[in-house]
């Protein structure tokens, strides 16, 4: 009667525990991983107040028909991740007078701004395409959102430890990513090495553009964007200049 009595609680113990376990599984259905677009919508409103606080501290310059060429071509880009061909991108032209904002800055959903010097300066459109696609890449690849979700203390703007600044990994991962916009945009993916090589100080602000340090990040730069580029065939017809990056140099100097 006892052995009896025992066998029939183990069975009720152990099927409450097979119950259970099967009842937990059923109640947790796997949860649908975000898209891309969604995802930078969720950024966005996480970048707001810092987007706000910088368009109060750069001057931007109302080019109307610059501005259209920009966007053009920053939409040709950023519609080569799927998922980000449905979001909308508005690039801005700034001035650089001011310490640290002689670079390019990017913020999820999506805002460019491009320095007035650096669209002055700028010779071929292979190196405008390649810093707007490096600053694509950021934004697809979250790098001011993960440091805002970290949450440690008040991001700087600009200077050093500006929240812009990027770890070699973070760097390589940008320049990967925006070697595969270019190319299938069709633009020579010389330009991102090229840009990297002529243009540095627009990466980092231009803060240290003498020191060694810089120096070897700007090596590094340009050696993962000709590694980058290795990965792909050559390109039949690539873009190498349009008609409307002519029209924008021609009004920029002005």
């Amino acid at each position: 009667m006892f052995l009896n009595l025992k066998v029939t609680i183990q069975n009720i113990f152990f099927g409450t525990l097979a119950t259970a376990f099967l009842g937990s599984c059923a109640s947790a259905p796997p949860k649908k991983p975000i898209s891309i677009s969604e995802q930078i919508v969720l950024d966005s409103h996480k970048s707001q107040d810092l987007l706000q606080e910088f368009k109060h501290r750069v001057v931007t310059i109302p080019e109307p028909d610059i501005q259209g060429y920009l966007n053009h071509l920053t939409e040709n880009l950023a519609k080569q991740e799927k998922g980000f061909e449905a979001r909308s991108v508005e690039v801005r032209v700034h001035q650089d007078n001011s310490p640290g904002q002689k670079r390019l800055f990017s913020f999820p959903g999506t805002t460019i701004f491009i320095p007035n010097s650096f669209l002055h300066s700028v010779e071929f459109e292979i190196e405008l395409a390649g810093a707007v696609a490096f600053e694509l890449s950021k934004v697809i690849l979250r790098d001011l959102a993960k440091r805002l979700d970290q949450g440690t203390g008040t991001p700087v703007l600009f200077g050093e430890a500006s929240v812009f600044d990027l770890e070699r990994d973070e760097r390589k991962a940008a320049i990967a990513k925006a070697t595969a916009l270019l190319y299938a945009a069709k633009f020579d993916t010389r330009g991102l090495a090229s840009f990297f090589q002529r243009y540095s100080g627009y990466v980092s602000g231009g803060l240290h553009s003498d020191s060694d340090l810089e120096k070897k990040e700007v090596e590094f730069n340009i050696r993962e964007a000709q590694r980058a580029r290795m990965q792909y065939p050559p390109l039949r017809d690539p873009v190498v200049r349009s008609n409307g990056f002519i029209m924008m140099k021609r009004r920029i100097k002005k």
